[in-house]
């Protein structure tokens, strides 16, 4: 695949898995790999903690299962991951357009959780699959990950020599050659 973009390979508000395999990256202003959903804000809180309830405007529609990473709107602290396990689209108030608007229920709202928090919907590339690909030097981010299933699909990732590691968006820090699995450095 050959992009002229800033991300060598982008994918956003796909449902389905995606894989990428036996490619290489080079010279990107970006993400290597971005496979993401939205952010969206949290409209009202209807009530916390387990099984908490919130009102939420997405221009993605949000469906059982999917994830929503809430931060706080002063700080851009996390607050915590919610999983939803009831969506109830409603008609939206006069106004809002390009967007849908839903009840949501979720297993565990995270705390502190106030109107108008950031959200990331975590409903992209689930069941994502990295496998033996090469990052060479680039102005890039490494891998942007936003999605619920990625745990352990990353591996045979050569790094090029001198480049940064990849950065984990799910816990916003930062994964170095060490912390991502078979990986070899090549000159």
């Amino acid at each position: 695949m050959i992009s002229t973009d800033a991300d060598g390979a982008h994918f956003q508000n796909n449902r389905g898995p995606v894989t990428v395999r036996y490619s290489s990256f080079q010279g990107m202003a970006d993400d290597a790999i971005a496979i993401y959903s939205v952010a969206t804000t949290i409209n009202q809180v209807i009530a916390g903690g387990a099984n908490g309830k919130v009102v939420d405007y997405s221009p993605r529609g949000i469906l059982e299962g999917d994830q929503l990473q809430i931060l706080d709107a002063t700080n851009g602290a996390i607050r915590g991951i919610g999983t939803v396990t009831r969506a109830e689209a409603f008609k939206c108030p006069a106004g809002v357009i390009n967007t849908g608007c839903y009840n949501l229920m979720l297993d565990a709202g995270p705390a502190g959780t106030q109107a108008q928090d950031p959200a990331y919907l975590y409903a992209a590339g689930n069941g994502a699959s990295i496998h033996h690909n090469v990052f060479h030097e680039c102005r890039c981010h490494g891998i942007l990950l936003f999605a619920v299933d990625v745990r352990g699909t990353i591996d045979g990732v050569d790094l090029a020599a001198g480049h940064a590691g990849f950065r984990d968006h799910r816990a916003h820090q930062h994964i170095d050659a060490a912390g991502v699995s078979a990986v070899e450095r090549i000159a």
